[in-house]
C-alpha cells in the first residue's frame, strides 16, 4: 500500500526509513498555525515571564502611588500642625505618632526648610538644587585655579574658599543688575556668601570632578580617593607611560601581548 502526503496530513512529511515499513512519517507541526506564527517552548516562557513581571509592576506602581499619596497627605497635615502649634519636626511627630509610620523626621525638616518643595495640589516632592556654584562659576574657578598652578602659585583651600566667595558676590551684583542671568540663591550658596568656607563635602566632591587639580597644601585622602575615581585618571595610572602595565613589562612580569608570565612554569 503506497501513502500520499495530501493536504489534509497536516505538517511535514520526512522520506521513508527502514523502520517504518514504507509509511511516511511526521516530525514536527508546521511553523504557522491559525495563521499565526507558533511559538516555541522558549518563547512561551519568555512571554509568561514577561506578563508576570507587567502584572508585579503595575501592582508594584500602583501601591507606590497610594504610599505617596499618603505620605503627601500626612506631610501636609504635619506642616500644618508645625505652623499652628509652633512646634519642630521631633515634636510633632512625637505627638502624633500614627504619622511616623509613613514619614521620618528628616524628611519633615527638608519640607519644613524649604529644601523639599511640593505642590499643594499634586503628590510630586522635588528636592532643591543644593549645588554651591552654577556650571559656568566652576568652570571659571578651575581655568582660575589652573593659571595658578601654571604660574607656579598653587592655592590652598582657604584662598579657594576666598575665591568662591568673589564668585558670588559677582553673582549678587549681577542679580541687582537684572536680566537673563539672574541666579538665585540656594540655602548653601547663601552661607558661604555671608562669611562660611565651603564644607568638606564640596571640596571632596570638586576635586572627585575635576582629578587634574593639584592643591599647595597635601590633600586629605579622602579627597585623593574621590580624584583617583576618575575614568581619565585610572586609564593613566595602568596605561600611562609610567603607568603599572609599563612596570611589570620592564620587571619581565608581563611579555608584549599583556600576558603575565608565570615563573613556575618553563617558557
Amino acid at each position: 500500500m503506497v501513502v500520499k502526503a495530501t493536504k489534509s496530513l497536516k505538517g511535514r512529511i520526512s522520506p521513508r526509513k527502514k523502520k517504518t515499513g514504507g509509511l511516511p512519517m511526521v516530525i514536527r507541526k508546521p511553523a504557522i498555525a491559525n495563521g499565526r506564527p507558533r511559538k516555541s517552548a522558549r518563547e512561551k516562557r519568555a512571554d509568561a515571564k514577561t506578563k508576570k513581571k507587567r502584572i508585579f509592576n503595575s501592582t508594584t506602581a500602583k501601591a507606590d502611588y497610594d504610599k505617596k499619596k499618603k505620605q503627601h497627605e500626612i506631610f501636609t497635615l504635619a506642616i500644618a500642625f508645625c505652623d499652628h502649634h509652633g512646634v519642630k519636626a521631633k515634636k510633632c511627630l512625637s505627638s502624633n505618632p500614627e504619622w511616623a509610620e509613613f514619614i521620618s523626621v528628616q524628611q519633615l525638616k527638608d519640607r519644613l526648610n524649604g529644601k523639599v518643595t511640593f505642590n499643594a495640589d499634586g503628590i510630586i516632592h522635588q528636592r532643591k538644587d543644593q549645588s554651591l556654584l552654577t556650571p559656568i562659576e566652576e568652570a571659571s574657578l578651575v581655568k582660575w585655579i589652573q593659571d595658578c598652578n601654571t604660574a607656579r602659585n598653587a592655592k590652598s583651600r582657604y584662598e579657594i574658599g576666598l575665591k568662591i566667595r568673589e564668585i558670588l558676590k559677582a553673582r549678587y551684583i549681577q542679580n541687582k543688575k537684572g536680566g537673563c542671568n539672574h541666579v538665585e540663591f540656594n540655602e548653601v550658596s547663601k552661607k558661604v556668601y555671608l562669611g562660611s568656607m565651603p564644607s568638606e563635602k564640596f571640596f571632596t566632591g570638586f576635586f572627585g570632578r575635576h582629578p587634574e587639580l593639584s592643591l599647595q597644601v597635601q590633600a586629605k585622602l579622602e579627597t585623593k580617593r574621590a580624584s583617583m575615581t576618575n575614568e581619565d585618571m585610572v586609564d593613566e595610572h595602568f596605561n600611562g607611560v609610567n603607568g603599572m602595565i609599563a612596570e611589570l613589562k620592564d620587571a619581565g612580569i608581563m611579555d608584549e601581548n599583556d600576558r603575565i608570565l608565570d615563573p613556575r612554569r618553563k617558557r
